[in-house]
């Protein structure tokens, strides 16, 4: 297992929540984030290094932050990422 976290970011800013994701991978590990996000806006973290974000207003669509490594319809467990180096790339269950 793999220790990822999850920033929850309550609506009107009431509060920002920090936990900690046990989890066997990054696909795991978002699908495990999914379950907690509960209309918040949220980030799944890698260590200082931010995997994808959800907001509250785009449930079950996740963003991936620009990368520097081109990818192009590379199938993740139950996502799917399409997008080049450069892009934000957005991720949703296929």
């Amino acid at each position: 297992m793999h220790r990822f976290y999850l920033v929850i970011r309550s609506a009107g800013g009431a509060g920002t929540q920090r936990v900690a994701l046990d989890a066997a991978d990054s696909d795991h590990a978002l699908h495990l984030a999914e379950g907690r996000a509960r209309g918040a806006d949220v980030e799944l973290w890698d260590g200082n290094r931010m995997l994808a974000k959800m907001g509250a207003n785009m449930p079950h669509v996740w963003t991936v932050p620009p990368t520097p490594v081109g990818i192009a319809s590379v199938a993740a467990g139950g996502f799917e990422r399409t997008g080049k180096a450069g892009d934000g790339i957005a991720m949703g269950q296929r």
